[in-house]
């Protein structure tokens, strides 16, 4: 067995590679590969909205409350909670932001979910969920305005 630093062993002919530079190209390669499987906005791009995309959020239940630098610390009332295919191209409604811009689903079921979060004069969020019975509940979410 060869004690791989910054020496070649040679028995093997092999170009050793560095722990870091490995962890670092490890890193990268998954970076690459998590960016394509959680950011592909396809149908709302082609439509003309395009949407921002952040990673995966894990919670308890699917409630919490929506947001933006323009309203100040008041909430965004009247954003759709919209449920997506994992492809982003069909979507339905599950709730709407109240006054406050708080927003609750029970009824939905565990596992990872693709939740949108749209408003007119707001880019669009959105992100994979995850309810997870030991995780936090609720969770915030912040939109930018499209101008």
């Amino acid at each position: 067995m060869h004690i791989w630093q910054d020496r070649i062993a040679p028995s093997s002919g092999l170009v050793p590679i560095r722990r870091r530079q490995t962890v670092g190209l490890l890193f990268a390669f998954f970076a690459l590969l998590a960016s394509r499987y959680f950011l592909a906005p396809t149908s709302h791009a082609q439509r003309g909205s395009p949407i921002q995309f952040q990673m995966p959020v894990h919670t308890r239940n699917l409630s919490g409350t929506v947001s933006s630098d323009d309203a100040g610390m008041d909430g965004i009332a009247g954003v759709d909670v919209k449920e997506c295919t994992r492809d982003w191209k069909n979507c339905q409604t599950l709730a709407h932001t109240d006054e406050n811009g708080r927003f609750s689903c029970p009824a939905i079921d565990g596992g990872t979910h693709s939740i949108l979060f749209q408003k007119s004069g707001y880019i669009p969020l959105g992100f994979p969920v995850i309810i997870d019975p030991r995780a936090k509940s609720g969770f915030q979410v912040r939109l930018d305005p499209s101008n």
